[in-house]
């Protein structure tokens, strides 16, 4: 008996980019689902289209952060629990990395795809990596979405590898294209806090400490400063103010632990 082999999907970029605007539409209308369905159609009628690689990269991105959420946020996991969704993490950021590569591998020049890949290598606590990452991706600064967005994550990845004070050269390039976003005001304290500079930490720190910006790191770290600077009704309030944005994170228990 002969066997013979499935044929390939004959190429077809007209199919491939009908396809991959479905893949978008869905992606914009949180129907992740589907949009994964219709970026792989388009690969399978064109297997260079570099875009439904970038796609794919960011609907497994996005669970990453669905799993960090649970896993940090909802409540602070800990035991089998922690490990389990650790795993799902781990998994979900190979298959981005591999997305964003074989995107990158396709069109050199996408800015956007080293960008995300940066991210991606920052959450997997490769920092080295995401720097190298970061720095392709402001060298295409035109098929870049959000320039400041790079910075930020630049600095980040330096502070994450020791390196205060590149941190903070990017970070305030980030501030000057963006001065009132809450993630550069908070990042900005966290590296003049681990500079020991109480001040200027909670300078920054209580930018991010709005309705508008609505997370408890700040608030965290401003608590450990003000402890520093022997204000400790200020650190009770801030430590307050931190657990009333959410008591079951892990950053609710160290708030708690510094408010007592």
């Amino acid at each position: 008996m002969l066997l013979f082999a499935a044929c390939p999907t004959p190429k077809n970029p007209k199919k491939s980019f009908n396809q991959l605007n479905l893949a978008k539409n869905r992606f914009q209308n949180a129907d992740y689902a589907q949009a994964e369905v219709h970026a792989l159609k388009a690969i399978t009628y064109d297997p260079q289209s570099f875009e439904a690689h970038y796609l794919l990269g960011m609907i497994d991105l996005r669970e990453v952060y669905v799993q960090k959420k649970i896993l940090e946020l909802d409540g602070c996991l800990t035991g089998m629990d922690a490990t389990a969704h650790r795993e799902e993490m781990s998994e979900f950021l190979g298959k981005a990395r591999s997305h964003f590569k074989t995107a990158i591998t396709l069109d050199s020049n996408y800015g956007q795809a080293y960008a995300e890949a940066g991210v991606v290598e920052l959450l997997a606590q490769s920092p080295k990596a995401a720097i190298a990452l970061l720095n392709q991706a402001l060298l295409h600064p035109s098929r870049v979405g959000n320039l400041a967005q790079v910075r930020l994550n630049l600095g980040w990845a330096h502070f994450e590898d020791n390196s205060q004070i590149e941190a903070l050269k990017e970070l305030r390039q980030a501030l000057q294209f963006a001065p009132n976003d809450c993630l550069i005001n908070y990042r900005l304290g966290r590296v003049y806090f681990a500079g020991k500079e109480w001040e200027k930490a909670l300078q920054y720190l209580s930018q991010a400490m709005t309705e508008e910006c609505n997370y408890q790191e700040p608030y965290l770290y401003a608590t450990r400063a003000y402890l520093e600077l022997g204000r400790s009704a200020e650190a009770q309030s801030s430590a307050s103010k931190c657990l009333s944005l959410g008591a079951k994170s892990c950053v609710a228990n160290m708030c708690a632990a510094e408010g007592q």
